[in-house]
């Protein structure tokens, strides 16, 4: 996180990493990449986020195969929890006490807003409530009540308040009070690198304008309107960084898979790989090899995102290694796999999303 022109940043995990509380030595490789392409629907952090404040999210990433999550405190006195950076939700929620169908949660102690001095309880008659939430509902007592439904099918349901924040900063902490709702950026912040517009649509999700795409510097014949929005309110491409893997619609995804095929015909395939995970094009080459694999490059609208071969091909099992990008029926989605040792950056005010690859030595 950064804090206007000076700066703070804060520090987050891979959910699987040894250094989160998450963390189950009896999980395999495989386990988790079978967990990370699974839709992430398990959520750690009731409340709408930050106030209209300069400030945004520019972090520390540590990567594995999965969502990551950051650590920071909530409350008066201030408790620890940790909850899933996630663009592709608009809703930020925690489990809190009193709870009669809580999940069970041992790693890190359940929120009671009882026990702090800032919390406050949205009423249902609140603007607030109602500029957060798509339908008012009211509970017992005229409480601001929210309802998200998930992928697949799993649901939470909760009360909407406002509480503070603390982000834990170096040797200092970010202190943002009020908690409602989130803005991750805005004019003060300098966004370097390729700039392409952003919609933000009703769904509360960050669009962005994916034209086509090259394998080297050949552009692959894929038609104009495939990535386009669909009257059905499908369609388009969504930025979500809970998702691990960037996902494309199945037309599009088959014409790279073929051309992919093509360029690679003279590299061993690995069927068994494919056979075992969901992957659905995999080559028995080593870590070496990667510098001799074709370059991957999205276009967006004024802005290229070329993809070196660590945010192209995931280390599946010795010397295998597969195409982490994932045919879908419904939207094209770019993943946090993709967006690896990338700066993006978020300018709701001006409409716009930047991407700058950093050749980083961590």
């Amino acid at each position: 996180m950064m804090d206007g022109r000076d700066g703070a940043t804060s520090k987050i995990i891979n959910r699987y990493s040894r250094q989160s509380p998450f963390y189950n030595p009896n999980l395999t490789r495989f386990d988790r990449i079978q967990a990370s392409i699974r839709p992430y629907t398990t959520g750690l952090i009731i409340y709408k986020c930050f106030p209209q404040v300069p400030n945004f999210i520019d972090t520390e990433l540590r990567h594995e195969e999965s969502s990551y999550i950051m650590e920071y405190y909530i409350g008066s006195p201030a408790v620890l929890t940790y909850g899933v950076l996630d663009t592709g939700s608009s809703l930020t929620w925690l489990q809190c006490l009193p709870c009669d169908k809580c999940s069970e949660q041992t790693k890190v102690p359940i929120f009671d807003p009882a026990k702090s001095s800032t919390y406050h309880q949205l009423s249902c008659k609140d603007i607030k409530c109602a500029k957060m939430i798509d339908t008012r509902r009211c509970g017992i007592g005229a409480k601001c009540l929210y309802t998200t439904f998930y992928l697949d099918g799993s649901y939470t349901i909760g009360l909407v308040a406002e509480e503070t924040l603390i982000f834990p900063s170096g040797d200092e902490n970010f202190t943002v009070p009020n908690v409602v709702k989130m803005v991750i950026m805005d004019t003060l912040i300098n966004i370097s690198g390729d700039k392409t517009p952003m919609h933000f649509l009703e769904d509360n999700h960050y669009y962005v304008s994916l034209e086509g795409i090259s394998v080297d510097d050949k552009r692959l014949l894929i038609p104009n309107d495939t990535f386009s929005f669909k009257k059905s309110n499908k369609g388009g491409c969504m930025v979500d960084t809970g998702s691990t893997f960037t996902y494309l619609v199945k037309a599009a995804f088959d014409i790279l898979v073929e051309h992919l095929n093509q360029e690679m015909e003279n590299v061993k395939r690995a069927p068994e790989a494919e056979k075992k995970s969901f992957f659905k094009l995999c080559y028995e080459i080593g870590w070496a090899d990667l510098m001799f694999i074709p370059v991957l490059t999205l276009h967006f609208t004024d802005a290229d995102l070329h993809l070196p071969s660590f945010n192209t091909w995931l280390h599946f099992q010795q010397d295998t290694y597969c195409l982490a990008i994932l045919p879908t029926d419904g939207r094209s989605t770019l993943g946090n796999f993709q967006m690896q040792r990338t700066t993006v950056g978020y300018d709701l005010e001006n409409e716009v999303i930047s991407f700058n690859v950093n050749y980083c030595s961590e």
